[in-house]
């Protein structure tokens, strides 16, 4: 049914409602009709209601019946930011608001990772929009950490994957992570070390030695982005990674794997026969 129909007869309902209501307080004769105590349409209400607040659910609400149904599956990048809006109440303006996030940012997991201030400056972006988008990128981030919480191996490695690139698929400037396991490999602790440039960040092997002693971890995990899209690793990366798993050899560390991951897929220095045998 059209928006504006809805609205119609809505309406009618109500005007209908109050019209009963209203007979039934008039005075004796002019109308036949019970007291407002008596069951009927007269009856009074407990809560009203209140037409304005079942117009805010006509619109974007198709979408979300389709989110909680079957068909959510098949909802696009717009559709599931204007969901995300709607319900940070934005309404009437989520699908344009929606739009401009998409032609801005390019994607929802791109949205979802933009910092802030980038969302601040999209026109229609609420405080309460930013809010959302954010804390529905941090339950990402929680829930695809839920298989890191075991040991690490070779079957985790997807979820690995999926758990780094929320956070670094869109990065806009290189990220460099360290994920730091114990002799079980149980992750100990996931931190950034440095933030670089759109196509540099540094990696220096005295630091990531250092910490690792702090830490008392047993082996190590590297992950960065390449902002640019193409996730080859260059000659730098390689050699530096090199570089790193010499320098944790002589604390006993072992360097697992050093993770690249891009917009465009992600490697992996050892798939990829630049770290050798285990």
């Amino acid at each position: 049914m059209p928006r504006t129909a809805s609205r119609a007869v809505i309406r009618a309902i109500v005007d209908a409602d109050a019209a009963v209501a209203a007979a039934a307080q008039a005075p004796a004769g002019s109308w036949p009709s019970r007291g407002m105590d008596d069951a009927g349409f007269a009856e009074e209400r407990i809560n009203g209601f209140a037409p304005d607040r079942a117009f805010s659910m006509v619109g974007a609400n198709h979408l979300l019946a389709r989110l909680t149904g079957d068909a959510g599956s098949d909802l696009d990048d717009t559709d599931m930011l204007e969901v995300l809006l709607f319900l940070s109440g934005a309404q009437d303006e989520a699908r344009a608001v929606a739009e401009r996030l998409v032609d801005r940012f390019g994607s929802l997991g791109a949205a979802l990772s933009a910092t802030t201030f980038q969302l601040r400056t999209v026109e229609g972006v609420s405080e309460t929009a930013v809010s959302m988008l954010k804390a529905t990128q941090a339950t990402l981030r929680r829930v695809l950490r839920e298989p890191l919480d075991e040991p690490i191996n070779i079957g985790s490695w997807k979820a690995l994957v999926a758990y780094l690139g929320v956070d670094m698929r869109y990065e806009r400037v290189e990220t460099l992570r360290l994920l730091f396991l114990d002799r079980k490999n149980n992750l100990i602790r996931d931190e950034t070390m440095h933030r670089g440039t759109v196509d540099h960040t540094p990696l220096y092997p005295r630091e990531v030695a250092r910490r690792s002693l702090e830490l008392q971890a047993s082996a190590l995990i590297l992950a960065h982005n390449h902002p640019s899209g193409d996730p080859t690793p260059s000659a730098s990366d390689i050699e530096t990674t090199k570089q790193v798993r010499a320098a944790l050899a002589v604390l006993g560390v072992t360097l697992h794997d050093h993770i690249i991951v891009a917009a465009r897929g992600v490697k992996s220095l050892r798939t990829l026969g630049h770290l050798g045998p285990h």
